[in-house]
């Protein structure tokens, strides 16, 4: 992706319904985005990052149908989703909206589409955007092919159905298609032009698809520069989904197995975003140990010491170049994680390092795997730190500037600052 690094790179994720908790599937969505914001945010870009929760057309209490009673099981939901975002370490949006907040935007963009009349029909108090006539100026399935027998209409306007929480409007009651609010969004908060537009693989069609009808009969182009998917996790071999029951969730896999936030992280970032794979619980063993292995090769690097006598030379800058190589080339996040193992494997076979190369790997695997990764850094004591903060009190007072100069030359030379 090649951006101006003086503009804001505008990002927009589809975020959940409020109808039922997240399973691991939603997570590993949200987990990739959170690191591809947090890679753009650590090479120099500014982000906006926009996401919403979906609140229209959701089915009212089950049992007895009484809307107090749905605002509090969606409060409820709500703190569940924040509290395991933040336990997770995921990054808060910038900007996060409810769709029942930005009604008034979605009846700007209907007024709007009901300008084109070509496009549009009215049938039942709901409200139509007629495919047929729309792929006689534009090209309808750009984001997948799409056979031409399903290609009838979708609803931009929804009559108030039993059930439903509705609102009120010159159309009757009713509420906003799906496409229809998260295009509203996008417009307000974003514009009518944005970077990098993406959700899980199941958005691309009809979602992502039907957005994009939206902005071409509006402002006749295509909204986004790049559309990124991250592909289903499975469980029992089939799409983990909530609708089919088929789904794990962070409260039922912590009854199963003792497993931190931090190894669930770890563990979702372990194949390609583009790949689906099937949860299994040996799988996630296997991932809590291969982590140890690497919070222990973290702790071996920060107490490791210098020895002249070996001969096993290190090219750190070498080392540097190619986590960022992976990084560039389309998040190739299992790939980085080889690499910290066969660095692991280097350390056992007692690698040699100068001062200066040990310094930066010092700093570059935590920057790797804090900054960019996510993971989170150990809790340490009270007492620890303050040693910490007395040792730096030492180095400042000694004014040792000689090496610091050092390391940024060889950084600058190397082109990596």
């Amino acid at each position: 992706m090649n951006f101006n690094y003086k503009q804001y790179i505008k990002i927009y994720i589809c975020g959940p319904t409020t109808y039922k908790t997240l399973h691991l599937g939603n997570l590993r969505t949200l987990i990739f985005f959170d690191i591809l914001r947090r890679y753009l945010l650590n090479v120099g870009y500014k982000v906006i990052y926009v996401t919403n929760i979906t609140d229209i057309g959701i089915i009212r209490n089950y049992k007895n149908n009484i809307l107090l009673k749905d605002k509090i099981n969606i409060t409820k939901y709500l703190y569940n989703y924040h509290y395991n975002l933040f336990k997770l370490n995921i990054l808060c949006p910038t900007i996060e909206v409810m769709t029942s907040n930005s009604l008034d935007e979605q009846i700007k963009i209907i007024n709007k589409i009901l300008k084109k009349k070509k496009y549009i029909y009215k049938c039942n108090n709901s409200i139509y955007i007629n495919l047929k006539i729309y792929n006689k100026y534009y090209k309808y399935g750009i984001l997948k092919n799409i056979d031409k027998k399903y290609i009838n209409k979708f609803c931009i306007w929804k009559k108030y159905k039993n059930n439903i929480i509705y609102y009120n409007s010159k159309w009757g009651k009713g509420y906003s298609g799906w496409h229809t609010s998260c295009v509203s969004i996008i417009n307000k908060y974003l514009g009518n032009k944005i970077h990098i537009h993406g959700g899980g693989i199941d958005l691309k069609f009809p979602h992502h698809e039907n957005e994009i009808v939206h902005f071409n009969i509006l402002y006749k182009k295509i909204f986004s520069y790049f559309f990124i998917y991250v592909n289903s996790l499975l469980l029992n071999n089939k799409k983990m989904s909530k609708k089919n029951n088929n789904f794990i969730s962070i409260k039922k896999l912590k009854n199963i197995i003792n497993i931190s936030y931090d190894n669930i992280r770890f563990f979702l970032l372990q194949n390609n975003y583009k790949k689906s794979f099937n949860f299994t619980l040996n799988k996630l063993k296997e991932s809590i140990i291969i982590y140890k292995k690497i919070k222990r090769l973290y702790y071996i690097i920060l107490k490791f010491k210098l020895n002249k006598k070996r001969n096993n030379k290190f090219n750190i800058i070498k080392w540097i170049k190619k986590c960022y190589y992976l990084l560039n080339n389309d998040l190739q996040i299992p790939l980085l994680i080889k690499e910290f193992l066969k660095l692991r494997i280097l350390f056992i076979n007692k690698i040699n390092l100068n001062k200066y190369s040990l310094l930066l790997l010092k700093y570059y695997f935590k920057y790797f795997l804090n900054n960019i990764l996510g993971l989170k850094k150990k809790n340490k004591k009270k007492k620890k730190k303050k040693k910490k903060k007395k040792k730096k009190k030492k180095k400042k007072k000694k004014k040792n500037w000689k090496i610091s100069d050092k390391i940024k030359n060889i950084l600058l030379k190397n082109n990596i600052i």
